[in-house]
C-alpha cells in the first residue's frame, strides 16, 4: 500500500525553536496518521523509537531516524536512513561536492533531500534566479547538486507561487537530473504548523505500521515510486470489460476493450469521519 512518509520532522525540545515537546509530536505523528515519521533535527542523530515507546505510540509508526544538514552558507539537506552511533555530519563543509562526500561517509546510499530550495539561509538560495535557471534547471556556478530528492512542498514554508519549487523539479527533470519529489511538513510546533499537513506517499507494505520494512520503503523512495500530497490525493478508477478498478497511481492500458477513465481528489480518512 502507500505509506504515509513526512520526510522533515522536528521537535522543540531538539531543535530549540517551536513548542512541540518531544512526547508531544510524537503524539501528534500518530494523530496524524503518520507511518514513516523521519527524524531531522538540525545537525545532530535522535531516535524516536525510545520517546515513541515513552508516549505509548510505538505501535503507530516505524521510526526513521535522520538529521537535517544546516550548512552556514550551502543550503540545508535531511540526510535518512542514519544508522545509530554514525558521527554526525560535519555542516561546515565548504561545497556540495565534498558535501555530497561527507553524507556517504555515514550512511550507505541514503535519501538526501535539498529541503526548501527557494529559501534563503545564511545569504544563499540554492535555487536563486541569479545561480539557477529553473527552466532548464541549469546552476549558473556549475556546481552539483548532492541531493537524489527534493522538496516540492514545504507546509511550514509556504511559497506565494506554490508551483514554483514543482517547475524547478521538472526543469531539473528535464536536464536529466533525477530527483524524487518529496512533501513534508518541516513542523516545529503542535498546531501552528501541522506535522505531516505536506507528506510523501510511499509504495511499501503498511499493513503493519509499527513495523515497516524500511528497506523496501527506501527503494521505492530512491526509486520515485511515491505520491506527494497537500492533504488530498488523487484516486482514478476505470472499466475493463465488466470489471471496474481503481488505484491512487496507475499506468493504464487502452488497448482492447473500451476503457473508461474516472479521476477524483481522495481526501484524508479523518475529514470523512
Amino acid at each position: 500500500g502507500w505509506a504515509a512518509m513526512d520526510t522533515h520532522v522536528h521537535t522543540g525540545t531538539f531543535a530549540r525553536h517551536g513548542d512541540a515537546g518531544v512526547g508531544e509530536r510524537m503524539q501528534t505523528i500518530a494523530g496524524e496518521g503518520i507511518e514513516l515519521p523521519v527524524s531531522t533535527e538540525h545537525n545532530m542523530l535522535v531516535d524516536f523509537d525510545e520517546h515513541a515507546r515513552a508516549a505509548g505510540v510505538r505501535g503507530h509508526f516505524t521510526p526513521v531516524m535522520g538529521s537535517e544538514v544546516t550548512t552556514p552558507d550551502i543550503g540545508h539537506f535531511n540526510v535518512f536512513p542514519v544508522p545509530g552511533g554514525a558521527i554526525p555530519i560535519d555542516q561546515r563543509t565548504p561545497d556540495w561536492t565534498r558535501l555530497g562526500e561527507a553524507f556517504r561517509r555515514v550512511s550507505t546510499d541514503p535519501a538526501v533531500v535539498l529541503n526548501h530550495g527557494r529559501d534563503i539561509h545564511g545569504g544563499f538560495r540554492p535555487l536563486d534566479p541569479a545561480r539557477h535557471i529553473g527552466v532548464a534547471g541549469e546552476d549558473l556556478e556549475g556546481w552539483r547538486l548532492p541531493a537524489n530528492a527534493m522538496e516540492v512542498v514545504n507546509s511550514g514554508a509556504v511559497m506565494s507561487d506554490g508551483l514554483a519549487l514543482v517547475r524547478d523539479w521538472m526543469g531539473m527533470l528535464s536536464r536529466g537530473v533525477s530527483l524524487t519529489p518529496v512533501g513534508s511538513s518541516d513542523a516545529h510546533d503542535v498546531s501552528r504548523y501541522i506535522v505531516g499537513q505536506a507528506r510523501t506517499y510511499v509504495w511499501c507494505d503498511d499493513s503493519d505500521p509499527a513495523r515497516i520494512d524500511l528497506a523496501q520503503a527506501m527503494n521505492s523512495l530512491r526509486s520515485s515510486r511515491v505520491m506527494v500530497s497537500y492533504g488530498c490525493s488523487r484516486k482514478s478508477r476505470w472499466r475493463e470489460g465488466d470489471q471496474e478498478n481503481w488505484s491512487m497511481r496507475a499506468m493504464i492500458s487502452m488497448s482492447g476493450s473500451a476503457s473508461r477513465v474516472r479521476g477524483g481528489p481522495e481526501p484524508a480518512v479523518w475529514l470523512c469521519t
